[in-house]
């Protein structure tokens, strides 16, 4: 009887089939300052010559998955061969996913509300990563350690490099350093490409000022914007990074 039940699991896969547990996470909650660089470059089919650019931006995080909320103020420049002058950005979101609602207030004060349409996932390193490299960060003992891996593989590739510190007071938690997201896109024979680097500065485990999430005034009375995928990603460091790679590749198309 037992072999039995054996063979039908084997059959299905697995009675009760467990994810593998991440390599190791984020903190649950975090503030941090982050510098994003980022190069661009098109080379459109059946079409004489090709775009390039640079663009660059600080933004300003805190992550509360306790809570389920995010914030990002992101300021930006950008540099594209097809503009005659720099683009500047400045804007904040605020991500309520409780209440599936998100705040984006830019420069002027004015704001939209938008639906967030996701929950909210923690920031890990997922399983299958590979390890690139591993080594000690001057004399301080401290184990630097870069993962690889896609987020989806097929017309739309979606690669991402962390560098992190493991934690020396939790187990499986560790504190990101470096990150890249890096995109190539083949439609009709384009290529187009995207890297987008993130230095992660003054990363700091829980939230210093919980006022961070409430919204500016000008906020109160506006109308909910219907977008359709609107919020395609969360409140992550690397979704902030492939939305970022998102907003200026559509800024030049």
């Amino acid at each position: 009887m037992k072999l039995y039940i054996l063979f039908i699991c084997l059959t299905v896969a697995s009675c009760f089939s467990v994810k593998p547990a991440p390599i190791c996470c984020f903190p649950d909650q975090f503030e941090t300052f982050m510098f994003i660089s980022q190069g661009v470059v098109d080379v459109p089919s059946g079409k004489l010559g090709y775009g390039y650019g640079y663009a660059n931006a600080t933004v300003r995080t805190a992550f509360d998955g306790i809570n389920q909320l995010t914030y990002a103020h992101e300021h930006s420049m950008s540099f594209m061969s097809i503009y005659p002058v720099p683009i500047v950005l400045d804007s904040a979101n605020i991500l309520d996913y409780k209440n599936n609602v998100q705040w984006r207030v830019y420069g002027d004060g004015s704001c939209d509300k938008l639906d967030v349409g996701l929950p909210l996932y923690p920031e890990c390193i997922p399983a299958n990563a590979s390890l690139m490299s591993k080594g000690l960060l001057g004399k301080t003992g401290k184990v630097l350690q870069t993962f690889i891996f896609h987020n989806r593989i097929y017309l739309d590739p979606y690669e991402v490099t962390v560098t992190v510190i493991m934690s020396d007071d939790k187990e499986g938690e560790c504190i990101p350093l470096r990150m890249s997201v890096s995109q190539a896109y083949v439609f009709d024979s384009d290529k187009n490409v995207d890297i987008t680097v993130a230095d992660i500065f003054d990363f700091t485990p829980g939230i210093k000022d919980i006022s961070i999430f409430t919204p500016p005034s000008s906020c109160d009375k506006v109308t909910t914007i219907k977008e359709s995928g609107s919020i395609k990603n969360s409140g992550s460091i690397r979704d902030i990074l492939q939305k970022f790679a998102d907003m200026h590749r559509n800024n030049r198309e």
